[in-house]
């Protein structure tokens, strides 16, 4: 693949990625619902795993309400035309169940698209990032 398709699609999946946070703190459900693809995996930082339903369900419902995100040491990797690997470290401001929290994780996240057509958020896994030991 040329470097100016690969910088193409890297700009698109960092503005699908903005899309997706904006949505996530405007309880936009219609937005994610557009950007999930039905076979989504989304892995929590407590290793609860939800599908796109139970995700979006937990959204709806107000059991999670997020605040802010805060993302850091962002590095998009493409393979082939069709699936873009995120990796970073993230802080996030969030309600769950009434209380708050704010997470310091490191993440990897997967959209993928099939036969050229759009691109869809199908995985993410997050990781609390370790406190140094003193």
């Amino acid at each position: 693949m040329n470097p100016d398709t690969t910088s193409h699609i890297r700009k698109q999946i960092e503005e699908l990625e903005d899309q997706r946070y904006r949505a996530m703190v405007a309880s936009d459900l219609a937005t994610l619902d557009r950007l999930f693809g039905e076979e989504l995996v989304y892995i929590h930082s407590s290793a609860v795993a939800d599908n796109k339903t139970q995700y979006l369900d937990s959204l709806r419902s107000g059991d999670i309400r997020y605040e802010s995100f805060e993302r850091s040491q962002i590095r998009i990797q493409i393979y082939g035309e069709n699936t873009a690997a995120i990796f970073g470290r993230i802080q996030i401001k969030l309600e769950i169940h009434g209380q708050h929290k704010t997470l310091d994780n490191i993440f990897t996240n997967l959209w993928v698209r099939e036969n050229g057509g759009p691109w869809r958020f199908v995985s993410w896994q997050s990781t609390p990032f370790p406190k140094p030991v003193v």
